[in-house]
């Protein structure tokens, strides 16, 4: 658990992309006679934070979130906010809800959105000096991460071996880099942090082979895999095969004869992220119809697979930039996923 309001769970999977908080201490201004205005402090303004969440139904059903959410907001009640290590926030409500879908199934169900939500202070009756929702030994927050959780979690929990070196060492990947990217990308799909090194290997060859490498490239494999197997396929193969079938002189012919140069996209993109290129060139070829992959890959597992990478490219994108940028150190929330990182 990511963090607990009211009653609704923020998991890991679908923790804040961006989560902002303002702070504002008031001050009144005294005009005097010949001389600049003194200040005086008159009391503090209400702390305000703002969430954005992305949810996608590969890990969650997005109606089902956003209806709970839109709920607690209608009780217009404050609601006790604390982070999944039991530490009390304060009490909030929750003041504006900004939705954007980004995409829906034939029957207008949500399939991927964000929600941006905006949540204000509350100050009510005086509370206890510990607050209504600290986490004691005695009465600890539901779902919270305890110490033992988190010594027992985490990267510690996997322990590169050769194989896997050689895998990132093709990707020009240091291992420890690897697994950082590999455990953020493991809490936002269905592959745990141990199941995404395992299947690393197997296509880390055939994608280094199309010029993948680097954090990107390695952060793309980590989201193929998870997009993948959250659709119910056999992840590690149905990439790997995938991978594969690019590399056949049949794909690279067939795509030639739809105007598309496949190896020029492959090229460019050489050193990064292969997969987003090389579907972008299927969905170019067939016109954005997928329903026609196989025309190009034939009636196999590689039409089925870059259908469901192809559908899912947002949350393919989420994955591949939110493990990058916490392998290279630059998300701004890496010290708390830190601290909070279960179940991986």
């Amino acid at each position: 658990m990511w963090a607990l309001l009211g009653d609704v769970q923020f998991e890991l999977l679908f923790a804040p992309e961006q989560a902002d908080l303002t702070a504002r201490y008031n001050y009144a201004e005294h005009p005097v006679i010949e001389g600049k205005p003194k200040v005086q402090w008159t009391g503090d303004a209400l702390k305000e934070r703002n969430w954005t969440i992305r949810l996608h139904s590969v890990f969650c059903d997005p109606d089902v979130v956003m209806i709970a959410i839109r709920s607690m907001a209608g009780q217009h009640q404050a609601q006790a906010l604390s982070l999944g290590t039991g530490e009390f926030l304060g009490r909030y409500v929750i003041t504006e809800i900004h939705e954007l879908t980004l995409v829906t199934d034939a029957a207008g169900g949500t399939v991927s959105q964000t929600a941006d939500i905006r949540l204000k202070e509350w100050i009510g009756q005086a509370a206890s000096d510990s607050g209504e929702a600290v986490a004691t030994t005695d009465q600890p927050v539901a779902g919270m991460v305890t110490t033992s959780d988190v010594a027992t979690s985490g990267l510690e929990t996997v322990v590169p071996d050769s194989e896997f070196a050689a895998a990132t060492d093709l990707l020009d990947v240091s291992p420890q880099s690897a697994l950082q990217g590999l455990a953020r990308a493991a809490e936002l799909g269905p592959l745990a942090l141990a199941d995404l090194a395992a299947a690393i290997p197997g296509v880390a060859e055939v994608g280094a082979a199309l010029g993948a490498g680097g954090l990107s490239g390695l952060s793309g494999l980590s989201a193929a895999l998870q997009v993948t197997a959250g659709a119910g396929l056999s992840a590690a193969s149905a990439v790997g095969d995938w991978l594969g079938s690019l590399a056949t002189p049949g794909v690279a012919i067939a795509l030639a004869a739809h105007g598309v140069d496949l190896a020029g996209a492959l090229l460019t993109a050489r050193g990064g992220d292969v997969l987003e290129p090389a579907v972008s060139a299927v969905r170019q070829a067939l016109g954005g119809d997928l329903a026609g992959a196989t025309a190009i890959f034939g009636e196999g597992a590689a039409s089925q697979t870059v259908q469901v990478l192809a559908g899912n490219m947002p949350v393919y994108r989420t994955i591949r930039d939110a493990a990058t940028a916490y392998a290279a150190g630059s998300d701004s929330l890496a010290g708390l996923r830190q601290v909070l990182r279960v179940g991986v």
